[in-house]
């Protein structure tokens, strides 16, 4: 089977859960035109039988009829291109799906960045770095985009999608898209892993349960019957909160929090794994001092052994702490932002983990938050949470993703 693949070829977190599948051909699609091309980790997951480009096809339809893939995966459906592509497929009778890439969705929270995200901040530098880099490429996007016409349901849906690039120019592109639904424009198949996820996509997609696969986290399959231990160092997991403008931080702040961080991991002569994340700046860290005997850096690679071993975990809200959970890991939730709150998804709420909202907690509550992992001393509570965040948790979500990727009516 030949499988069209839409993802960030580089963050094979996204889909190191495929490499599972057998007798399967990938094509990979992500990138303009040949040049842009990110080396891939020396082990990939997945090893591509071709790897195509955008502006090598004027169309959607010219580029399905040469690739001929007996389905399509997205891991976004809301660029202009994927949604041309997801409407020609339909027209095609060829199978699309749409897979999650993350476990700890919030509407709300969701809402609430978005409504930072104004023309003036966030869209207009965009349109500017966009147009400067090369006019050309965007002209050929929307000329990909225009030659769309089969495929719609109805003339109401028709002039939805013929008008969304306008809207596109004054406004996010998730908030155009939550304003501006269509059916067409959404996968046949949307696989989504935990009720969660499913509430932020129905928000943006109008879709029913009936419309989705439920699956679970095929990220934590292999926390499935995971004796918690506890070895003698702390993970704490960086955010790119700085680098990516979230939650007010400056680089102040980062470099505030990074020097407590230090000085607590000597002080109390505790080894500390600090866990970047892949779009964090190595080099904010690189430039302070540490004690190399007690602090180490990492960044790329898999570090699930890490993780399940740590005596105690520091993360702001992410999917990791999903699984951590599962995996009844001691965490403490973080909220060390310059106006402290907890950004994202609250998983504090589920009564599984600690919270802290100042690095000074550090100091006064470490030895209280060593001696109570609340998510092994509250079995009720932490069976509503499976139940909400990663059901079932049988460690065969990835199987269940791949047979129906192999029969799209197996649900």
């Amino acid at each position: 089977m030949r499988i069209l693949l839409i993802v960030q070829p580089w963050r094979v977190d996204y889909y190191s859960y495929l490499k599972q599948a057998k007798n399967i051909e990938w094509v990979l699609l992500w990138y303009e035109k040949p040049g842009q091309t990110e080396p891939l980790p020396p082990d990939p997951p997945l090893l591509f039988k071709e790897i195509i480009y955008w502006q090598d096809y004027s169309n959607p339809q010219k580029l399905l009829k040469e690739v001929k893939p007996d389905r399509v995966l997205f891991y976004e459906i809301i660029d202009l291109r994927q949604i041309a592509l997801i409407v020609s497929a339909g027209a095609m009778n060829i199978p699309t799906y749409y897979s999650d890439h993350g476990a700890a969705a919030d509407k709300e929270a969701s809402f609430k960045f978005l409504q930072t995200q104004t023309f003036r901040n966030y869209t207009l530098p965009y349109l500017l770095k966009r147009l400067s880099n090369n006019f050309l490429d965007s002209v050929r996007s929307k000329m990909f985009y225009y030659s769309v016409f089969k495929g719609f349901k109805s003339l109401r849906s028709y002039l939805t999608f013929f008008f969304l690039p306008f809207k596109m120019l004054s406004n996010r592109s998730h908030t155009v898209l939550l304003k501006n639904r269509f059916k067409e424009r959404i996968p046949k198949v949307p696989i989504i892993f935990n009720q969660p996820n499913f509430e932020d996509f129905e928000t943006y997609t109008g879709v029913t349960k009936n419309d989705v696969y439920i699956s679970g986290v095929p990220f934590f399959d292999k926390y499935h019957q995971y004796i918690p231990t506890t070895d003698d160092y702390i993970v704490y997991i960086d955010h790119p909160y700085y680098e990516e403008g979230i939650a007010n931080w400056t680089k102040d702040h980062h470099q505030y929090i990074t020097e407590k961080l230090f000085e607590f991991a000597e002080n109390k002569k505790v080894r500390l794994f600090i866990k970047l994340h892949p779009r964090s700046n190595k080099k904010l860290w690189d430039v302070l001092n540490h004690n190399k005997e007690y602090v180490q850096l990492l960044q790329t690679g898999d570090f699930t052994e890490l993780y399940l071993g740590a005596k105690l975990i520091l993360s702001y809200s992410s999917t990791l702490v999903n699984g951590f959970l599962c995996a009844k890991k001691n965490v403490v939730l973080l909220g060390w932002n310059p106006e402290p709150h907890i950004e994202g998804a609250d998983f504090t709420l589920t009564g599984l983990c600690h919270a802290s909202l100042s690095i000074k907690d550090l100091i006064t509550q470490y030895e209280y938050w060593l001696a109570h992992n609340l998510a092994i001393d509250n079995e009720e509570k932490y069976l509503r949470f499976l139940e909400k965040y990663n059901y079932p948790f049988d460690g065969k979500a990835a199987e269940r993703i791949i047979n129906l990727l192999h029969d799209p009516f197996v649900r």
